[in-house]
């Protein structure tokens, strides 16, 4: 019964994590659109400080911008 209940939580959690992947800020970053994505990424770090997400793409912009003493911050 376990593996059962198991496999249900796992099914009717997956699209929650795809989800994850697919945000604006992300998709935005992807398409080169630094700018907002940037802007978006500093509002969702000043929301939750424990955003990793947030932090590493801050990071990797920040690498992209020449700027190490801001990437080593938030990465």
């Amino acid at each position: 019964m376990r593996p059962i209940l198991a496999a249900l939580v796992l099914a009717l959690a997956a699209p929650s994590f795809a989800e994850q992947d697919t945000s604006s800020a992300v998709r935005l970053f992807q398409s080169g659109d630094w700018v907002r994505a940037k802007a978006e990424f500093s509002s969702d770090a000043r929301r939750n400080d424990s955003d990793a997400r947030a932090h590493f793409y801050l990071g990797r912009m920040a690498l992209i911008d020449n700027d190490p003493d801001t990437a080593a911050e938030h990465l």
